[in-house]
Formats: C-alpha cells, sequence, structure tokens
C-alpha cells in the first residue's frame, strides 16, 4: 500500500508547474485522493488499536495493584507512550486535514475548472448586479436567503 502511495505522490509531484494541464494535474490529484483515503483510515484504526491496548495494559497494572493492596499510578514510561501515541495522533489529523480539504474542493470542481455551485458562488453578471441594487452581498446571488435587519 505504501508503495502505490507513493507512486501517487511521485505523479502528483511531476504534473506540478507551467509545462502541464489542467486535466493532468487534476487526474493526478484525483488518484492521490484514491491512494490517501484507505491509506487515512488503516492508520486511524491502527492508532485507535493501539491506544485501546495501552488503555487495557494500564487498567490490568491497575487491577494488579489493587490486588496487591497497593495505589495504582501510571509509571514514566506508560505516560510517555501515551504523549505519543496522542502526539501521533495529532500528527495525523493535522495532515490528514490538506487532503480533506483536497476532497471538498474535488467534490465540488471535479473538472478542476470553475462553476456556479448553488449555496457556495457564483459569476454574477453586471445585469445581475445592478438587478440588486448594486449590492455585492454573495447570498443574494449564490441562493442564501439573507433576511435584512429589522425588515
Amino acid at each position: 500500500q505504501l508503495d502505490a502511495l507513493a507512486q501517487a505522490q511521485d505523479q502528483h509531484e511531476r504534473t506540478r508547474g507551467q509545462k502541464h494541464s489542467v486535466e493532468d494535474r487534476n487526474k493526478a490529484q484525483h488518484l492521490l485522493r484514491a491512494q490517501f483515503t484507505p491509506f487515512f483510515s488503516g492508520l486511524h484504526a491502527a492508532v485507535k488499536s493501539l491506544d485501546k491496548a495501552i488503555r487495557e495494559m494500564d487498567k490490568r497494572k491497575a487491577e494488579a495493584a489493587k490486588a496487591d493492596g497497593k495505589r495504582a499510578t501510571a509509571n514514566r514510561q506508560t505516560k510517555g507512550v501515551k504523549a505519543a501515541v496522542q502526539a501521533l495522533h495529532d500528527e495525523l489529523k493535522a495532515a490528514e486535514l490538506f487532503y480533506q480539504h483536497v476532497s471538498w474542493l474535488q467534490e465540488r470542481f471535479p473538472r478542476a475548472a470553475y462553476e456556479d455551485v448553488t449555496g457556495l458562488c457564483k459569476l454574477a453578471s453586471r445585469e445581475e448586479i445592478a438587478e440588486q441594487d448594486w449590492s455585492l452581498n454573495p447570498g443574494r446571488y449564490v441562493g442564501v436567503v439573507i433576511e435584512e435587519d429589522g425588515k
């Protein structure tokens, strides 16, 4: 899986720059997204499984300490591992955020070209702007109803 992921990333990197068309770059981006979606799902599952195993181990140690009549406390190693897993989870979420933005854009603009999207964006003509008394309030054009204050 990592080889396919690396190949998709390399293809995406090769299509950057002026010599490649928007279609080529868009195709490479779609391939990259297709590889990263299952990758992140698998990584989330692995981190979740690791976290669960650490909590279960911690619980067993606490129960053993309680059975011995001792106070259950986490040692430095356990605290360090928990902190490392949390840091890994935070890094994973930060890395995934970029690909979530890519996914959001690809869902709304699949051809990597501007198009009107109801509720998001619209290319208004001068005539449409004049009809709206030259108001540039986006809601008047994209299909969102905005109530005027006090009216």
